[in-house]
């Protein structure tokens, strides 16, 4: 498990170097789980 979530971060990292995409993100990780309703939301109206 912590390996995937490790191998998950760093592709994300690699495949949006847009710094905002990052900030994104980061802000999951740390909340932890995010519903699919708020990444919906978020991918639908980047702001």
């Amino acid at each position: 498990m912590e390996i995937t979530k490790v191998i998950m971060k760093s592709s994300w990292l690699r495949f949006s170097r847009n710094r905002d995409l990052r900030q994104l993100h980061d802000e999951r990780m740390r909340r932890g789980t995010v519903n699919v309703g708020s990444c919906s939301r978020l991918f639908s109206n980047p702001t």
